[in-house]
């Protein structure tokens, strides 16, 4: 068997120096370690956080623009429905229009009709007026004036 040297203390002491110098740099290889994942673990959380803002804000929004689509639906209903109303009341108003134009144009050829029997009579017209009657028949006693001694006569 060997016998301890005079030196093998200093070996001792320099394996112990060795564990501790090793003990030392693990732990603060772990401290480092766990300083950089906590400050990992801050970031994502506010990455979470500001994820999380982000998705309410969008629902907020997706909320308010289905809403939105809810009422423009239901308007472009109101209006279709309004369109049909009033397509139907054009049609009603051409038929009527349609309608009035031959009353127009029946009133208008009685009118033409009648000015072009008024053209053929209108000598008759003049014929039969109350002054050519007058003029062109016998005078009886009461138009001359005699109306008041026949009746005295009789």
């Amino acid at each position: 068997m060997m016998e301890p040297k005079v030196g093998d203390g200093m070996v001792t002491q320099d394996h112990e120096d060795q564990m501790q110098l090793g003990l030392r740099i693990i732990q603060n290889a772990f401290q480092n370690k766990m300083h950089s994942l906590e400050q990992e673990i801050r970031g994502l959380r506010l990455t979470c956080e500001e994820q999380r803002s982000n998705v309410t804000t969008l629902q907020k929004k997706s909320s308010s623009l289905e809403v939105e689509l809810v009422e423009s639906h239901q308007r472009s209903q109101q209006l279709a429905e309004e369109s049909k109303e009033l397509f139907k009341t054009v049609n009603n108003l051409r038929k009527q229009i349609e309608r009035l134009e031959h009353l127009k144009q029946a009133v208008l050829s009685s009118i033409q009709d009648d000015q072009a029997q008024e053209a053929e009579l209108g000598d008759t017209r003049l014929l039969m007026s109350d002054e050519r009657l007058r003029g062109a028949t016998p005078l009886t006693a009461a138009d001359m004036g005699f109306a008041g001694s026949i009746a005295a006569a009789a």
